[in-house]
Order: structure tokens, then C-alpha cells, then sequence
């Protein structure tokens, strides 16, 4: 009688192995296979964990035209876009000026303007 002397934990633990599944690819033309196994060499991995790595990206971004098409649709004119995008551009090249403004206040020989004033001056504060 084997089957006693099987315990019950061993079972436990080989029912919680996920199963994986081999796939085979037939007439893969031979400039996909050689493109293939250059990136895997360049990644330092064999051929068929690059392989799975690329099907497992190309299954998730399945999902992303799911997520784009539910989202939804906003009649905004694309000039609103491109004024917006530049506005917040040019106030991050203001804004490191602003954040050291109390430091650089502090330095002798140096007077900064204020916000909105648009001059700069590095005459010495009488």
C-alpha cells in the first residue's frame, strides 16, 4: 500500500503549482528567429524566456485598447491643449528662480526682482 505512505502536505503543495502551458511555434520566417535570438543575446537571456517576456508585454497592451476606448470622450480643442502645455512649461523654467529666490537674497551683491517685475539686476543693494 504506497498511497498511505504519501502525506497529505506533500498533495497539498503540488495542488498549489500553477500550470504553465508549452507553446510551439511553427514557420517563423528565419529574419524574425535571428532578430529574436540577437535581442535575447543583447538582453543576456536565452531565446525562450525573451520569447515569453515579449508574448507576455504584447498580451498585457491587449488590454490598453479596452482601457482608451472606455475612458471618456472630451471635446477639447487642440489648441487649448498646446496653450495649456505651454503655459506649464514656461512656469517650470520660472519656478526654479522662484524656489531659491531666498536664498540668492541673502547672497551680498545680488538683488532679485520680484515676481511680475520681468528685470533683473545685479547691482548691489544700497
Amino acid at each position: 500500500m504506497r498511497e498511505s505512505t504519501i502525506r497529505p502536505s506533500l498533495l497539498a503543495v503540488s495542488k498549489q503549482v500553477p500550470v504553465m502551458r508549452t507553446l510551439y511555434i511553427r514557420h517563423v520566417p528565419d529574419e524574425v528567429a535571428a532578430r529574436l535570438e540577437k535581442l535575447a543575446a543583447q538582453a543576456g537571456l536565452p531565446l525562450s524566456t525573451f520569447a515569453l517576456q515579449e508574448l507576455t508585454e504584447s498580451a498585457r497592451r491587449t488590454d490598453n485598447a479596452k482601457l482608451l476606448n472606455a475612458l471618456p470622450s472630451l471635446s477639447i480643442d487642440h489648441k487649448t491643449i498646446l496653450e495649456a502645455l505651454q503655459d506649464s512649461r514656461a512656469e517650470r523654467l520660472v519656478a526654479p528662480l522662484c524656489t531659491s529666490d531666498a536664498r540668492l537674497s541673502k547672497a551680498p551683491g545680488i538683488a532679485l526682482p520680484r515676481r511680475g517685475s520681468g528685470a533683473v539686476s545685479n547691482a548691489r543693494p544700497g
